[in-house]
């Protein structure tokens, strides 16, 4: 800090009040991206959650029937979701009775880490569905929707907020140096 000492008292005025700035806009950064990621969680889970229950109504009775090939076409229905990257049909006994794979979905890739935001926003979220006849679960539906669309939006989304971050930080540098 001695360094400050010798410093005239504008620059000093100058790195407080650029210091405050920087500090509100990466707090400011923080908190949006924390809602975003909440609000995209919320409304992908929201939507497998329906699709699920849904979906489970429709293979009730295929499964109650042992007819995989129909339950097959009832999870086929998933072609026209974007977000959807897979969905199973498993038994009680933990076998696999029907799924569907969407085809620009990788599974070996589903092991992967992308960085941090990963860890913020996983590239899956999988919402499950019990399958009932006669209030007895018979089977459980399970749909996972892929997040690397919504991971991609707020990725440019900070980037485009750090640049201007940048941007305002060097024009204040700018303005203070007149």
């Amino acid at each position: 800090m001695n360094f400050l000492h010798d410093t005239p008292i504008k620059r000093k005025l100058y790195l407080i009040i650029m210091g405050t700035v920087t500090a509100v806009l990466l707090l400011s950064l923080g908190l949006s991206l924390i809602v975003q990621v909440n609000a995209a969680r919320d409304e992908v889970t929201s939507g497998l959650e329906s699709l699920a229950k849904v979906l489970g109504a429709s293979s009730r009775a295929t499964v109650a029937f042992q007819d995989a090939g129909a339950a097959n076409e009832v999870l086929a229905a998933l072609s026209r979701q974007e977000n959807v990257a897979w969905a199973t049909v498993h038994l009680k006994d933990g076998g696999v009775f029907a799924r569907y794979d969407s085809p620009g979905h990788h599974p070996q890739g589903e092991a992967r880490q992308s960085g941090p935001l990963e860890r913020i926003l996983p590239r899956l979220i999988v919402a499950t569905e019990p399958i009932e006849v006669d209030g007895k679960v018979i089977a459980h539906l399970s749909i996972a929707g892929d997040l690397s669309h919504a991971q991609g939006i707020l990725l440019r989304q900070t980037m485009l907020t750090l640049g201007v971050l940048l941007a305002s930080l060097l024009l204040g540098l700018l303005l203070a140096s007149r």
